[in-house]
């Protein structure tokens, strides 16, 4: 606790330590323009859901529905793979539509995917999942990649090595983030989940029925009812599981919202569009260096 109480006072003093110094490690100065801290958000929204969204899928998949760590592996892989279609598309289109329109479109597709995500069951079929991931996946390579074109094109040349350093940390720490944040949700949930359970069970629930088939009750005495009861309290721990897993993906379609309003306020502040010159561009870094001195 006390570390976490002195990790909050540091992230509130260390950009007011790097204010105004001469060489600062960050140039906190970037984060007074409105494109640059929509963008900054946006990314780093984004990533919460999709790298807290990937973390939880293979625990789902191997400690939930049995699958090994190959099979878990092949089942993920088309989320990888529309991320390698999508990139090039990001990349050929960006410059003919903008990346504002496919910064939202991808941020959509996150949305979507994780969305589906809240509805995952202890009997959820593969061609649910594969769907969905593809929607991750695309989204991703689609939307990434046109938010930090946006939001390094007001950057000024002498900042951009600063500016693309903060977002690439800002891209490991919300992948952090929203790893630690969605497990949270998902153990702390799961308790809770479980007790709603245990006071709606009854003999007449269809999951002892189905657990007393698989166990072949007519070969278990009335001295193993402690084990049957203890197997049933073991499968409603799973399906609370199931559960507070569905609430974390509920937490990533908050954060794909939160992204995809931040691809938004970026869109709305940008100047810069297709067919600029770099010299029209340029006058943005010009308007940026005179945000600074207003900072």
């Amino acid at each position: 606790m006390l570390l976490l109480v002195y990790a909050g006072f540091s992230f509130v003093l260390f950009p007011l330590w790097e204010v105004g110094r001469q060489d600062p490690l960050m140039e906190t100065k970037l984060f007074c323009h409105p494109v640059y801290t929509a963008g900054a958000l946006a990314i780093t929204l984004a990533i919460m859901a999709i790298m807290g969204s990937l973390f939880l899928l293979p625990i789902f998949l191997q400690d939930v529905q049995g699958y090994g760590p190959l099979a878990t592996g092949i089942i993920l892989l088309p989320e990888a793979l529309a991320a390698m279609v999508a990139l090039p598309i990001a990349g050929f289109l960006t410059g003919r539509v903008g990346p504002g329109p496919l910064a939202l479109t991808g941020t959509s597709l996150v949305i979507w995917g994780t969305l589906g995500l809240t509805r995952l069951g202890l009997d959820t079929p593969i061609s649910f999942l594969t769907p969905n991931l593809i929607l991750l996946g695309f989204g991703m390579g689609l939307g990434i990649m046109p938010v930090m074109t946006a939001t390094l094109d007001v950057v000024p040349p002498e900042l951009n090595n600063q500016a693309t350093s903060i977002l690439n940390m800002l891209r490991q720490v919300g992948s952090s983030f929203g790893i630690a944040l969605m497990s949270t949700v998902a153990q702390t949930h799961q308790e809770t989940h479980f007790v709603h359970l245990a006071e709606k069970f009854t003999y007449n629930y269809p999951m002892l029925l189905e657990l007393l088939t698989q166990l072949s009750w007519t070969s278990i005495g009335p001295h193993d009812s402690s084990v049957v009861w203890a197997l049933i309290a073991a499968q409603l721990q799973l399906q609370a599981f199931v559960y507070a897993l569905d609430d974390a993906f509920v937490l990533a379609v908050i954060f794909g919202v939160l992204a995809a309003l931040g691809v938004i306020v970026l869109c709305c502040f940008r100047k810069v569009g297709p067919g600029k010159t770099k010299q029209e561009e340029g006058t943005n870094g010009a308007h940026f260096n005179q945000a600074f001195t207003h900072f």
